[in-house]
């Protein structure tokens, strides 16, 4: 997919995951989510790729709300392991194969649109949550809702203001974006190489699908 529908642009969270759920009913079996994320370590660092290992979903509208349809999963969904371990150890083969640092951590999912305050930047960083963007984590409910195994890699492009005192602009998102995006596609193109022929994988959001 090239690109993706956010919450913040006025869909509902239903909408938002129809995609997510499209390619599941047309048969994909695993679904590698991207974003673009801002950093509250000062170790993960702008231009640095995280896979995500866990997230935190608690700052937006669950996607399984509202009358559950048996056809596509149970009611209630555990979310262990919810980005698959088996994926993620093909990643990181991937980036070292290629030479590409690849980083672990938690990813927590904002409504936006706007960035963070420092104060939230540091609530969510204390809550344990490594990264921040706007995308992704109801994807990945839904996509586990269903049976759709999920990889989740994400590209750091800037610092949260508990890390740096200045306000995160788009300019800053989209220019590191664009400075990562060959790395990128290299760590993707030798993961999907890497993961098992019989698996059907699709890629999801644009290149960092914010």
């Amino acid at each position: 997919m090239d690109g993706r529908i956010h919450y913040y642009e006025g869909y509902t969270m239903e909408e938002v995951v129809t995609p997510d759920r499209l390619m599941a009913r047309l048969g994909a079996q695993t679904v590698i989510l991207t974003n673009a994320s801002g950093s509250m370590r000062k170790d993960f660092a702008p231009g640095n790729l995280v896979c995500i290992n866990d997230h935190i979903s608690s700052f937006v509208p669950n996607p399984l709300i509202g009358q559950n349809d048996e056809d596509l999963g149970e009611r209630f969904v555990g979310m262990v392991d919810a980005y698959d371990p088996s994926l993620r150890k093909i990643a990181h083969k991937a980036a070292k194969e290629t030479g590409i640092t690849l980083k672990d951590g938690v990813y927590v999912q904002v409504t936006g649109p706007t960035f963070e305050t420092p104060a939230e930047a540091e609530m969510y960083h204390s809550l344990g949550a490594d990264i921040v963007g706007m995308s992704t984590v109801c994807e990945t409910i839904a996509l586990r809702h269903m049976g759709v195994k999920v990889l989740g890699i994400s590209c750091v492009t800037n610092y949260c203001p508990n890390i740096v005192d200045s306000a995160t602009t788009d300019d800053e998102v989209y220019e590191t974006s664009a400075k990562m995006g060959d790395e990128f596609i290299r760590l993707i193109k030798r993961t999907v190489k890497k993961s098992a022929p019989s698996e059907k994988a699709t890629l999801a959001g644009r290149q960092f699908g914010g």
